[in-house]
């Protein structure tokens, strides 16, 4: 099936989760599986006779012939993913390096409710937080914007765009200060 669940204790698993063999996951591959379930999303994975599931220990061996055949497949969907940029302070300055965020991916299709909305606008976050019932693009906006587990690097909501050093506050050299209400 390629989807996790977490438990305390086995018993308290939800039903759903338990009615197919599940086990213990290794270090990553939850995050790895959502990403498969995203790209693969022309599977059924209603139908409990659909199996998403890679030999593990293969995989980390460095053999992935079971994800190249899937590229282009019959299976397989494009993917958003948030583009980032990590910034890091070095001897020499700041460095600052183009990354993924890998723990939260959608379908192309929802592309359309971020070029509508702001979901930069902390006003807007916040009222994601008050919904009842939440799309997979708001569930997206929450997962990223999380102030804990959230992402740490600097991005936007938008669609990809030539990245400008002077639009990321950690690459800047200029000092916050309270008085100056230009930041």
């Amino acid at each position: 099936m390629g989807d996790c669940s977490w438990a305390s204790d086995p018993d308290d698993l939800p039903d759903w989760f338990k009615e197919r063999t599940y086990r213990v996951a290794y270090s990553g591959e939850e995050e790895l599986y959502k990403f498969l379930r995203t790209w693969l999303s022309k599977l059924d994975y209603r139908n409990a006779e659909t199996m998403l599931e890679l030999e593990w220990k293969k995989l980390m061996r460095g053999n992935v012939r079971e994800l190249r055949e899937q590229i282009n497949g019959e299976w397989a969907a494009n993917v958003v993913v948030l583009a980032t940029v990590e910034t890091v302070e070095k001897e020499s300055g700041v460095g600052e390096y183009q990354r993924i965020y890998n723990s939260a991916f959608l379908s192309p299709y929802s592309l359309k409710f971020f070029r509508a909305i702001d979901y930069m606008n902390p006003e807007v976050q916040a009222g994601l937080l008050t919904k009842k019932s939440t799309k997979p693009h708001e569930k997206f906006v929450m997962k990223v914007t999380h102030p804990e587990y959230g992402c740490k690097d600097f991005y936007t909501l938008r669609d990809i765009e030539l990245y400008d050093s002077a639009k990321n506050m950690a690459a800047s050299t200029k000092v916050i200060a309270e008085d100056d209400g230009s930041y």
